[in-house]
């Protein structure tokens, strides 16, 4: 086992081998049997590869707990729905508010891998970005597969959507980072009455259409302005260990990978000395529960948040990924729970 492990949130299926990099680079892939957890890419016109892709989340759909396995009767009002752009549109002012619509604009497996690990796209934990004043915009845009101009089967209507998702995260010195995702929106057809959702067939007409949701989501590469004077934190993982040696020895929060200054900062209502003198002893071998705000490797994220509790207090340190890739802490804020 490699140093520095850290521990998937709870509720999250990581949906790759071990990587034996250490857990701190491991894949926190959303999604376990029967649900996407990567983009799929285009080969062509309707190939096997498009069609495991919407088979594998028809499957899902088909679980969903009854949220789109209803009676086609009942959701026949829904034919055509809104379509897939003003359902991004959407998803991207819900991930911006700040209560939990936005749950209903994805997979309902998909969501509840997010909420299980106290997690929003994008922001992983936002109450304790928002406490160290970390301002949020998210921006969505789609594009139903095409090839040539055309939907890649024309006689058939789109059930299912590239997805493309930038959350801008603008920092207390106004430097930002910008969090990129790929995935997917689908969408399940029901037809002759029948609740088995299914692709869309060619020259039918379905009897009801279940909304676009998002069905998938993988992070891919950040765009980063934060620029930090020690080039020398590369690992955020490690970066906590050199905090905690600090505090414990010297009863402060100082970093050469703090942002905007030589401390790392903490949120309004919390003490810096009384966090450093509880400072709970890192090694090598130490492992801390992550947040994460998207699925896939932390170096591909941007953001890291880390759970640990100092004397009796829950706490999460975030630290985000810089222009020379390296890593910085934006802070230490309390915990949502």
């Amino acid at each position: 086992m490699m140093p520095h492990q850290g521990a998937p949130a709870p509720g999250f299926s990581p949906g790759a081998p071990v990587d034996p990099r250490g857990s701190h680079q491991r894949p926190l892939i959303f999604g376990g049997p029967g649900l996407l957890s990567a983009p799929v890419k285009r080969r062509g016109p309707r190939g096997s590869t498009v069609a495991t892709a919407i088979g594998t989340v028809l499957l899902v759909l088909a679980g969903c707990g009854g949220m789109w396995a209803a009676s086609a009767t009942a959701r026949a009002n829904m034919l055509p729905g809104a379509p897939v752009e003003e359902v991004a549109t959407t998803l991207g002012e819900h991930l911006d508010a700040d209560d939990d619509a936005w749950t209903d604009d994805l997979v309902p497996t998909l969501a509840a891998q997010f909420t299980a690990a106290g997690s929003r796209p994008g922001v992983g934990d936002e109450a304790a970005l928002d406490a160290l004043g970390v301002t949020r915009s998210t921006e969505i845009t789609v594009a139903p597969w095409r090839a040539d101009g055309d939907l890649l089967d024309k006689d058939r209507p789109a059930d299912v959507s590239d997805a493309y998702l930038a959350t801008t995260l603008t920092f207390a010195d106004g430097s930002s980072t910008v969090l990129n995702a790929q995935g997917l929106f689908v969408r399940a057809f029901f037809y002759d009455g029948s609740s088995t959702p299914e692709q869309s067939r060619v020259g039918e007409d379905p009897t009801a259409v279940a909304p676009w949701a998002l069905g998938s989501l993988v992070a891919s590469h950040p765009q980063s302005s934060v620029v930090t004077e020690n080039e020398s934190c590369t690992d955020p993982m490690r970066a906590m260990v050199a905090l905690s040696t600090v505090a414990r020895t010297t009863g402060t929060l100082a970093s050469t990978c703090a942002l905007g200054g030589s401390d790392v900062a903490v949120a309004a209502g919390l003490d810096a000395a009384a966090v450093a003198a509880s400072f709970p002893v890192l090694g090598d071998y130490s492992e801390l529960a992550q947040i994460p705000a998207l699925p896939g490797d932390p170096e591909d994220v941007g953001l890291v948040q880390y759970r640990f509790t100092a004397g009796e207090q829950n706490l999460v340190a975030v630290l985000v990924s810089t222009r020379d890739a390296g890593w910085a802490f934006v802070g230490i804020a309390g915990a949502q729970s």
